[in-house]
């Protein structure tokens, strides 16, 4: 589990990568913690479409985004190879700890997650840099993620280390 998602978060909004009004796709949105987080940064006007492929992590974050009052949560139950998205329908595509759970499936998650941000928007990938805690998976090394963006007309435009455990690098399009 990343435990300093907020970290992240002011991260990209620091550097613009988040603001308020946009629209978000939370993709392997877990229970919902940062989806909460990201619907609080893109505030009321704002959007985050919360997808996992667990129908456990799906009611979980309906129940989340109930429990805190955010109706700017929307959920989708889906594979994140085949989003219902419309292409270029959001501002920021947010991928956190999901490539190293999906072996073999980095390119077409990040084709997906390119196809469906708008030509001025980002794809941020947040993935762990060590597996010390992790019981299943293999680590995506950062030059894999780098290359398969690239693969899909993606250029590198920030990164950032957290506690050399995780690694947030974000796209753009070309």
């Amino acid at each position: 589990m990343f435990l300093r998602p907020r970290e992240v978060v002011r991260f990209l909004s620091a550097h613009a990568f988040l603001v308020p009004g946009m629209t978000v796709a939370d993709l392997g949105c877990g229970g919902g913690y940062v989806a909460i987080l990201l619907a609080a940064a893109t505030g009321p006007a704002g959007r985050v479409l919360a997808v996992d492929v667990q129908p456990e992590a799906v009611r979980e974050t309906q129940e989340l985004a109930e429990v805190f009052g955010y109706r700017n949560i929307e959920t989708d139950q889906a594979r994140l190879a085949q989003l219902s998205f419309r292409d270029g329908s959001v501002d920021l595509a947010y991928v956190s700890q999901v490539l190293f759970q999906n072996n073999k499936q980095t390119e077409v998650i990040i084709a997906e997650a390119s196809r469906i941000i708008a030509p001025h928007g980002h794809l941020a990938i947040v993935e762990p840099t060590t597996d010390q805690v992790f019981r299943h998976g293999q680590i995506v090394p950062r030059d894999e993620i780098v290359a398969a963006a690239s693969k899909s007309h993606l250029v590198l435009v920030a990164e950032r280390t957290f506690d050399d455990n995780y690694t947030v690098v974000v796209f753009a399009h070309e």
